[in-house]
């Protein structure tokens, strides 16, 4: 996520609390590069059908060459050339 944008997180915290409150049991992984707030692990703990995992990921991808190679060449990065 380039610049965090509060309406995508808002959007997901709604689908999964409905998603909970119609009694759904699926595994759900959430992948983000977003902050963590102080009451989002707290609104997290409510649900309680639905199994959780969440995955926070940083590139740390910083130099532009790096970037270059890989805007030039996506498929650099399934044969490991980075």
């Amino acid at each position: 996520m380039i610049a965090p944008n509060p309406m995508v997180k808002r959007h997901t915290f709604e689908v999964l609390e409905d998603l909970d409150r119609r009694g759904f049991h699926n595994h759900v992984l959430i992948i983000t590069r977003h902050q963590v707030k102080q009451e989002d692990p707290l609104r997290l703990d409510q649900i309680e059908n639905l199994k959780l995992t969440l995955l926070f990921t940083y590139s740390g991808i910083v130099a532009d060459r790096v970037l270059k190679r890989v805007i030039d060449n996506p498929k650099a990065i399934e044969g490991g050339a980075l």
